[in-house]
């Protein structure tokens, strides 16, 4: 049982104690992270369907994870020497011609400037806590980040685009976020995101209804939500691989795309109307830049995202935005939030159906 739930069956059990006073309802925040950025066309329609969003008054904006990586070529791959692996290996590969890196970092930029998110997906795909890496390990793998996506234009013989004439629209300080490769996290880690200033990381999975808590090192942990799948009981991590992992085993299954569709529509659905008519935590959501099972799950994606945000008391944001919030809180405010000390929405009745 968790903390909040165990304190607020003691409450409700023991008429000894005063009921705590309520606070206003909070927010229903959604944030949606996407994992990778090597497929140029789908940043592109992740930043038209955000547009499109935001003109039909249903404002969203994305956290884009991105892999530093993608922003080498591969035949300058010997640039990126990852902990205890060869110089110029990686589980993911590189970038592709210095022209689609150069789009990248147009895509990048424009993301950005139009109020997404860049946060970090580090390097070259490794589980840093499987390797056991140290502060070292992990103190190398954000700086190399640093210099193979801001020092991308030196590093492929690049020239700024007019638009960004000084190559870009946001610096190393403006990445504050992290999702560990294959979830991989350890102390280590956590001491180096401190040292280097992150102020929140989306690795750990929890419960679907967790709220954040900042850790000891200063930054919030938010969780990545174990949410069931619609009608099976089954509980997954709320990311789209591992939907087409359990679907189809990682494996195209065109044939049956649109029962998957649905059932992961009907999944984050069940996994809003939790909170939302709930405690108020948080919905977190990844994807990656892929198109699995024929785009099943990113039609569902944008199914979801046209159906709550601007619905009243929901506010789609980045988790940047997220954090910032968060930080406003007093702690007290916080306690009552997680213990869910007020008044909650009252879910609408089902017609009677004759």
């Amino acid at each position: 049982m968790s903390f909040s739930l165990l304190a607020s069956t003691v409450w409700a059990e023991n008429q000894s104690v005063p009921t705590p006073e309520k606070v206003a309802r909070p927010p229903q925040y959604i944030m949606i992270g996407f994992d990778g950025g090597l497929d140029l066309r789908q940043w592109q329609a992740t930043r038209d369907f955000a547009a499109d969003m935001t003109k039909n008054n249903k404002p969203v904006k994305f956290t884009y994870f991105i892999s530093g990586v993608y922003f080498l070529r591969q035949a300058n791959r010997h640039f990126y020497a990852p902990p205890k692996h060869d110089v110029g290996y990686s589980n993911i590969g590189f970038g592709e011609s210095a022209m689609g890196i150069a789009s990248r970092l147009n895509m990048m930029n424009d993301a950005y400037a139009e109020g997404h998110e860049i946060a970090s997906r580090g390097n070259g795909q490794f589980d840093g806590a499987r390797e056991n890496w140290d502060t070292n390990d992990w103190d190398s793998e954000f700086k190399q980040f640093n210099d193979l996506v801001f020092g991308a234009y030196f590093n492929n013989g690049l020239t700024p685009s007019s638009k960004y004439p000084q190559g870009y629209a946001l610096g190393e300080k403006d990445v504050v976020g992290f999702r560990a490769p294959r979830l991989g996290v350890n102390e280590a880690l956590w001491q180096t995101m401190k040292a280097m200033n992150f102020r929140y990381d989306v690795s750990v999975p929890g419960a679907s209804t967790l709220w954040p808590t900042k850790n000891k090192y200063g930054f919030w942990n938010i969780t990545l939500p174990m949410i069931e799948m619609a009608g099976t009981g089954k509980l997954i991590i709320g990311m789209d691989y591992n939907f087409y992992y359990v679907h189809s085993k990682a494996k195209e299954d065109l044939a049956n795309r649109e029962h998957y569709r649905k059932e992961m529509l009907d999944s984050y659905m069940n996994y809003f109307n939790m909170n939302y008519y709930g405690r108020r935590a948080p919905v977190s959501l990844g994807h990656n830049f892929e198109k699995y099972n024929g785009g099943a799950y990113w039609d569902a994606l944008q199914d979801f995202v046209k159906n709550v945000c601007g619905m009243p008391e929901v506010k789609c944001v980045s988790y940047k935005q997220y954090a910032d919030w968060l930080d406003t809180l007093t702690p007290e405010i916080l306690t009552s939030y997680k213990l869910g000390q007020f008044d909650l929405l009252p879910r609408p009745r089902r017609p009677n159906i004759q």
